[in-house]
């Protein structure tokens, strides 16, 4: 092959434009950034259809989680609300199975009574020793105090100093009732009586003894319920723990108002009382004035001389 044909076949090589020809370069420039642009659009699409796609998912979850959170937070209201009402009929039923104790407990004591502080003596027969203590103390007849029987009647242990404390269990209730009927008698003595109750019993009333004081002091019928040893009943009403406060702050009230009410009536007295002395002594010092004109007037009538011109007596009006 000769040099012309090998020539002819070779392609020919488009000489790019000098760097003085710049109206050729600006078309190539256009078309690579025409080029680019089309790639980065495509890349941004994809990238932005893909991050759509994530958001979406990633907010799918949320709605899913918040979803759940929601379900358990109302079944969470729902726990708290059985659990609530769980703890408040268990408080109700304890208080109501304490207050069924406490019923029994005294019931089944009821026989019992505790004498405390009198004297412990050597060898002691503890049941001649309340029989006396019934005759000297209580003003008891000795027909009654024979009929009286015990089922036992022994000393129990007692924190603190002092003679221990006797526990007596009567056969019958009612002879117990006889001998509490005349305990008023110990007044002013060391020696008390006491029901058997339970140490709970016990605390409950030592907290309602201000209203029970409070009452009685205000002229009330106030006691504790035997069926009930620890409700408190004013004038046969019963008033539970959270109302006695204001139960008192009435009684006390009430009371300062009656006080009030006497000191107003007792200064009327005294001035009624003043009103009337003075209204006496005008009435007298009237009387005199009266009663020397009358004489002067006979004095005129019978001729005797006067004896000289009396000053008119002057009564001063001093009522308020």
């Amino acid at each position: 092959m000769s040099k012309a044909t090998k020539a002819a076949k070779r392609p020919r090589v488009e000489t790019p434009p000098s760097p003085t020809d710049t109206s050729a370069l600006i078309p190539v420039i256009r078309r690579l950034l025409d080029a680019q642009m089309e790639k980065f659009e495509s890349r941004f699409k994809n990238f932005e259809s893909s991050l759509f796609t994530k958001i979406k998912e990633l907010d799918n979850d949320l709605n899913d989680i918040r979803a759940m959170l929601e379900f358990q937070s109302h079944e969470t209201d729902q726990l708290k609300v059985k659990m609530a009402d769980m703890e408040t009929n268990f408080k109700r039923k304890d208080e109501e199975l304490r207050e069924e104790v406490d019923r029994l407990a005294t019931y089944v004591a009821r026989e019992n009574l505790v004498i405390l502080g009198l004297k412990e003596v050597k060898d002691e027969n503890l049941s001649s020793e309340l029989s006396k203590l019934y005759k000297d103390k209580l003003k008891m007849e000795d027909d009654v105090i024979q009929r009286i029987e015990y089922q036992r009647v022994h000393r129990v242990a007692a924190a603190g100093g002092g003679p221990r404390p006797i526990k007596a269990r009567f056969t019958r209730y009612a002879d117990k009732l006889l001998v509490q009927k005349n305990a008023k008698l110990l007044k002013g003595s060391d020696i008390y009586l006491a029901d058997d109750l339970p140490k709970h019993v016990r605390e409950l009333r030592r907290v309602q003894v201000p209203t029970l004081k409070a009452a009685q002091s205000a002229g009330k019928l106030a006691f504790f319920g035997r069926a009930e040893p620890t409700k408190l009943f004013v004038d046969h009403v019963l008033v539970p723990i959270g109302e006695q406060k204001s139960l008192i702050n009435k009684l006390e009230k009430s009371a300062i108002g009656v006080q009030v009410k006497v000191g107003h009536t007792a200064a009327i007295n005294v001035r009624d009382n003043k009103e009337n002395e003075e209204t006496k002594l005008t009435e007298q010092a009237e009387g005199n004035v009266l009663r020397n004109r009358e004489e002067q007037r006979e004095t005129n009538v019978t001729g005797n001389p006067i004896r000289g011109a009396e000053a008119p007596i002057e009564v001063m009006d001093t009522r308020m």
